[in-house]
């Protein structure tokens, strides 16, 4: 009697197969397989080869099922540009815009001029100091021969008085009602020869001999001092002009309508209000302090220490030796030339115009507003302007640094 069989097959009331998971042995040969044609069309084919084996295993394994396309290459992120703050930096330009800068900034500061200059009024302060003392002692030799020993006297001197070659301290008190210069006292008086020639009383030491003295000089009298050796102090407002050539010394002094200073070897001074202009410069070592100034003119192709409270009209400013200069304020025209080492501080203030270069090793300083600054830097140090309006000009080579504010 044959058995029934069931619609799978399978006799009817035998037990039915278990089935075993995992993966048949069929579907194993043909992952192998399928690896090994990826393996092989990655070692051996060329790019061509790949896809198309590729493809074709694709549709072996996965019948219907289209390649994925290769993932697109990221696009670079762009850089996050920087945030603007009150003071920027200058970013670094080509050499030959540079170049062009350079010239454009520095056209009208004229820095070998100033050079010049300052080296010629050096020169011209030595030969004075030299024609001064030669004279000095001319003079000495002629009153010692006539026996001239000037003690308390008075004299009429609508041009001034000028000492010259004086080795001492000297005590000058200005005076609103004098109408004539008066010497009141005199130690040394021996080595003291004095000369009125077109209005200007000259006192001139002799042979570095010391001298102690005071005078009465009427209010506005010019005070010149040429080769002074010892302390001068001048006190009141002299309302006319005083001209300081130092060998060495201190001076202090009042109030004045200008302010020639020479230091030729070391020497201070110290001064109020003036109102026209100071001019220094020094070869030597100096330091010079004035309270305001409506300009002034600073030269050191030595060492000097400069304050200036405020300046009112215009600062020229030019190092060649080693020099701080600082002022708490300066207004109207500020040009200034770095070449030897030096520090420069202004506080405040509004520049009309500001030209600056450093070409030697320095920082200059500017906390104030700067109209159409010219800038330029070639040597080590820094620039810095707090506030700017208008169209700046900047240069930069070498390791300096530019800061200008917005």
């Amino acid at each position: 009697m044959d058995a029934t069989l069931s619609p799978s097959g399978i006799p009817a009331g035998a037990p039915r197969p278990r089935l075993t998971p995992g993966v048949p042995a069929g579907g194993v040969a043909a992952l192998l397989i399928t690896v090994g044609f990826l393996g092989y069309a990655l070692v051996a084919g060329d790019d061509g080869d790949d896809g198309r084996m590729l493809r074709h295993i694709s549709h072996v394994v996965h019948d219907g099922i289209p390649p994925v396309p290769p993932v697109p290459p990221v696009p670079p992120v762009p850089p996050v540009p920087r945030i603007s703050t009150s003071v920027q930096a200058i970013p670094a330009i080509d050499a030959e815009q540079i170049r062009r800068d350079v010239q454009e900034a520095l056209r009208d500061l004229d820095i070998e001029g100033i050079r010049r200059e300052a080296m010629a009024a050096a020169q011209a302060a030595r030969a004075a100091g030299v024609e001064a003392r030669a004279a000095a002692r001319a003079e000495a030799r002629a009153a010692a021969q006539d026996g001239e020993q000037p003690r308390n006297a008075s004299f009429t001197a609508p041009g001034g008085v000028r000492l010259v070659n004086v080795h001492g301290d000297v005590a000058i008190s200005v005076s609103d009602n004098a109408r004539e210069v008066s010497l009141r006292s005199v130690e040394g008086a021996g080595s003291l020869r004095t000369t009125v020639v077109d209005g200007v009383l000259t006192l001139a030491g002799g042979e570095g001999r010391s001298v102690e003295m005071s005078l009465v000089v009427p209010k506005g009298r010019d005070i010149t001092v040429v080769g002074m050796v010892g302390d001068l102090s001048v006190d009141g407002d002299v309302d006319a002009a005083v001209n300081l050539d130092i060998r060495r010394g201190d001076v202090s002094m009042g109030n004045a309508r200008s302010l020639n200073v020479s230091v030729l070897e070391s020497g201070s001074v110290n001064a109020g209000h003036i109102s026209d202009t100071v001019t220094f410069q020094t070869p030597g070592r100096g330091e010079l302090h004035v309270e305001r100034v409506g300009s002034a003119n600073i030269s050191i192709p030595g060492s000097a220490d400069v304050y200036l409270g405020r300046v009112d009209k215009s600062l020229g400013l030019a190092i060649y030796g080693r020099g701080d200069v600082t002022a708490d304020r300066a207004d109207g025209t500020v040009q200034a030339a770095i070449m030897g080492v030096g520090d420069v501080n202004i506080g405040d203030g509004r520049a009309d115009a500001l030209k600056v270069a450093v070409m030697g090793r320095g920082d200059f300083n500017f906390g104030g507003v700067a109209n159409d600054p010219e800038l330029f830097i070639g040597g080590h140090g820094s620039i810095t302007v707090a506030r700017h309006t208008g169209t700046p000009k900047v240069g930069k080579t070498g390791e300096g640094e530019i800061t200008l504010g917005e």
